[in-house]
């Protein structure tokens, strides 16, 4: 009996395509919230849980389901490879501004955020794994 091969070849035009979907839903949305705050017109910590919900699971989860569709074979996979691409590029840009502004970026909110967009990227797969099947 030999090893069984646990190789898995990532998708990676599908996992781009999810990862594109990610920030395209994400990107208006804090785009939308930051002019928002900035002139005013939302305050308060309502307009932030919107954003954070929409953010951390809302966004990986289209973008997980795109991936999984897309993908050739192994949809989890790919769903989880394209919601850490989305929330890396995320990530790199908070710090960037996080720098430019002098605001800083918590390590541990950013970790926590970084753990709940993959979870939720790979739930978006399945979803979207099961809707490709059909």
């Amino acid at each position: 009996m030999g090893t069984p091969d646990l190789a898995v070849t990532i998708d990676w035009h599908a996992a781009g395509a999810g990862a594109l979907a990610d920030l395209g839903v994400l990107a208006p949305v804090v785009g939308i919230y930051t002019a928002l705050h900035a002139t005013g017109v939302i305050s308060g910590d309502a307009g932030v849980i919107v954003t954070a919900v929409i953010a951390v699971f809302v966004a990986p989860i289209v973008g997980g389901a795109v991936a999984a569709r897309s993908a050739s074979s192994a949809p989890l996979t790919n769903a989880s490879v394209a919601a850490t691409l989305g929330v890396g590029a995320y990530l790199v840009f908070r710090v960037i501004d996080a720098v430019v502004r002098n605001r800083p970026l918590s390590p541990g909110s950013a970790v926590i955020l970084a753990m709940l967009s993959v979870l939720a990227g790979a739930i978006g797969g399945a979803a979207g794994a099961r809707i490709r099947r059909r």
